[in-house]
């Protein structure tokens, strides 16, 4: 029985390989949505609450200290406008300047004053009711005076206060000087406080008497010197009003119902969301609300509870309605210690937990998917191995060997089917070494017996053989020259081959290669001549390394020809060899040789310079009948490709050497003797060591001496191969 269960999970189906998987994976899908469940349910609301209340404090404190903190810096600034209490008048432009300055940067500033010891004090305040009375009940005040700078010198016996108006561009509008004086600055709060402890002091929150809004007083001392060794010599000072930091508290969103305000340590409300809950009227006069006193009695309970159980984080209830309230203090104290406290309704957390609750299902949801995708995971484990295999067998069919088969599968039977591809593609790899590949391919899709014959087609026929390689060969041991020759013939392979070029075979140090079969190609004698200066190219890049490395150089001499010749499989009904035979195959042989004469590298026949003529540079050379033939055949040297690849391009001085040579060679074809010696002479500071210019030069020569007969058409016996 243990060995039936061991069996069975060691050769599994197929079917029980995506049950096993399945079933581990649905049970972990509903533990985790229900664990995850479970958890939210009881330390969501917490969570959520402190986060958003921490955040929403932390926002309006900030806030709110940067608020007040431009009131602090403004009379340090402004206290080293005062050197001397002569300073303190209306014709020091600078300092009234820098107060009407700051009251127009900062519009939640009401006053800005300066008072002095001797009894000078000058004061600038914005107008909040600009339609007030002055001196005379018949005169009202100008509409456009926007701000008014006071003046009031108590020294002597002719004590004086002068209103200076200005309009909201800072020019001069109105002045009046009033009967009588308002009482002395020396002994109000904030200039005794001030006086006494010699630092910067904030006043208690109070009702602002012009514009009967909250507000605070912060000031600071003045010195015959900057350093706090100097004199006393009077108190500068701002007025603040408070009124935009409940626009600070308003923009702390935390849900309906939710409430952020501000109390000092006297229980008294700074700012509130609502900024009339921090003023009220009693007996027509306004007074600041206490925390105790607001409307909103959940508020009232919550600091109420906060104060007796000093907690700064609790629950209560009021009227059937939880709510969750937190008091934290301000990190910086400017008038006894501040406390913003967050009052909101516990609902609006429970209604976030309703909707992590929905995103709980949405991540069940998401780990069901997941599930699902671990299953198609698994089941693509099998199909995709089998893929795979199927499109390898296909890729075996068409001789495709490229890439590594690789199929990872615990299945044995795809191990065994990848063994034996794997074993087939090795094979027909080492067969593709001996065959060519295109041809191995057009048998495969052929399929069927393959049978002896062939026939008739245009085709290039391409040949190569290296410059002295008898020498060569007699210096180099034969394991070395076996290394040195396959280097050489791997890079002229890869050239034509890259060029859709079929290699027939190699003959010693030479290359025998054809163009147009086994597969149709249009262009083929494009393609052999492209190929023939590629190889050139590479072959100087290599014949200089081997020249470095003290190896033997191979420079090599290509023949191209592009006729008709019978292409086929050739040999015995045991042994084939798909292969070309004919007159044209012979010719391009010839031409390589032909090289050796007129000490070129790539001759061309004429058949292939009509059709590629429009594409290659050439020029023709003579007009030869190669052994074993009667008929002369124009032949051409190939020097370069008029567009494509720049390293192919010949240079100016390649082309113009053509252009000439062409003409001399007509010249020299219509007996013109001294025209083409004319040019000739010319052609050789362009290229000194070419032999077909000296060649030509001296049949010139011997022509003009001693003409042909009038049967002469320049064709030339070649009695060597």
């Amino acid at each position: 029985m243990i060995k039936k269960i061991i069996d069975l999970f060691s050769n599994r189906r197929v079917r029980t390989d995506i049950l096993l998987a399945f079933v581990p994976l649905f049970l972990v899908t509903i533990v985790s949505i229900m664990g995850y469940s479970f958890y939210i349910s009881y330390i969501l609301t917490d969570r959520f609450s402190d986060k958003v209340i921490s955040q929403s404090s932390r926002a309006a404190t900030d806030k709110t200290v940067s608020y007040l903190e431009e009131g602090e810096i403004l009379p340090q600034i402004g206290s080293r406008i005062v050197a001397q209490p002569e300073d303190i008048s209306l014709e020091n432009d600078q300092l009234r300047a820098y107060l009407m300055g700051a009251l127009d940067a900062y519009p939640h500033i009401a006053s800005f004053f300066v008072g002095t010891e001797q009894g000078k004090l000058i004061q600038a305040k914005r107008l909040s009711n600009r339609a007030s009375f002055r001196l005379y009940p018949s005169k009202l005040l100008p509409i456009e005076a926007v701000y008014a700078v006071i003046f009031v010198n108590l020294e002597g016996e002719n004590s004086k206060e002068v209103w200076h108006y200005y309009d909201e561009d800072g020019k001069f509008v109105l002045k009046e000087q009033l009967p009588d004086t308002v009482k002395d600055h020396r002994y109000q709060d904030w200039y005794k406080r001030t006086a006494e402890r010699g630092t910067l002091q904030w006043s208690n929150i109070y009702i602002l008497p012009d514009s009967g809004k909250l507000g605070m007083t912060v000031s600071f001392p003045l010195r015959t010197t900057y350093e706090n060794a100097g004199q006393f010599m009077g108190v500068i000072a701002t007025d603040i009003t408070v009124e935009n930091i409940s626009a600070f508290l308003k923009a702390e969103n935390i849900g309906e119902g939710g409430i952020v305000f501000i109390v000092n340590d006297r229980g008294e409300v700074i700012a509130h969301q609502e900024p009339s809950q921090g003023v009220e009227i009693v007996n027509q006069e306004p007074r600041v609300i206490e925390a105790t006193d607001l409307k909103q009695k959940f508020l009232s309970k919550a600091y109420q509870l906060h104060k007796h159980l000093e907690q700064d984080k609790f629950e209560f209830d009021l009227d059937g309605i939880s709510y969750i309230a937190s008091f934290q203090l301000f990190p910086k104290k400017f008038s006894g210690e501040w406390t913003i406290g967050v009052v909101t309704p516990k609902k609006y957390f429970a209604s976030n937990a309703q909707t992590m609750r929905f995103r709980t299902i949405i991540i069940a949801t998401i780990i069901f998917i997941i599930s699902t995708f671990i299953m198609v995971v698994i089941a693509r484990r099998i199909s995709r191995p089998l893929e795979k295999l199927v499109k390898e067998a296909n890729k075996l069919t068409n001789f495709d060997l490229t890439g590594n088969l690789s199929v990872k599968s615990d299945l044995q039977e795809l191990k065994d089917m990848e063994s034996a591809l794997v074993a087939m593609k090795r094979s027909l790899s080492a067969f593709s070494k001996f065959v060519p590949k295109s041809l191995v391919q057009k048998l495969l899709k052929k399929g069927g017996e393959q049978k002896l014959g062939g026939k008739d087609a245009e085709m290039t026929f391409f040949f190569t053989d290296v410059e002295g390689f008898a020498s060569v060969s007699e210096k180099l041991p034969a394991d070395k020259l076996i290394v040195h020759l396959s280097e050489y013939f791997e890079s002229l392979t890869h050239i034509i081959m890259g060029q859709n070029g079929t290699v027939d075979k190699y003959i010693g140090d030479a290359i025998m290669a054809f163009w147009g079969a086994p597969n149709p190609q249009k262009d083929h004698p494009f393609h052999a001549c492209r190929a023939a200066l590629l190889c050139q190219k590479h072959l100087a890049e290599l014949n200089r390394r081997w020249q470095i490395e003290e190896k033997p150089m191979l420079p090599t001499r290509f023949g191209i020809h592009t006729g008709n010749a019978v292409v086929g499989n050739m040999g015995s009904s045991e042994r084939m060899n798909y292969t070309v035979i004919g007159d044209s195959v012979n010719l391009a042989a010839r031409l390589e040789g032909v090289n050796k004469f007129y000490g070129t590298h790539i001759l061309v026949s004429e058949s292939v310079h009509q059709k590629v003529s429009k594409k290659m540079v050439m020029r023709p050379v003579d007009i030869v009948a190669v052994k074993g033939r009667e008929k002369g055949l124009l032949i051409y040297e190939l020097v370069g490709q008029l567009k494509g690849d720049q390293a192919l391009i010949p240079s100016e001085k390649q082309v113009e050497f053509c252009e000439k040579f062409t003409s001399a060679f007509k010249y020299y074809l219509d007996r013109k003797w001294d025209l083409a010696l004319e040019i000739l002479n010319d052609l050789s500071p362009l290229n000194e060591q070419d032999k077909t210019v000296s060649i030509l030069k001296e049949r010139c020569k011997k022509f003009k001496k001693s003409p042909p007969s009038d049967t002469w058409d320049g064709v030339i016996k070649m009695t060597e191969k």
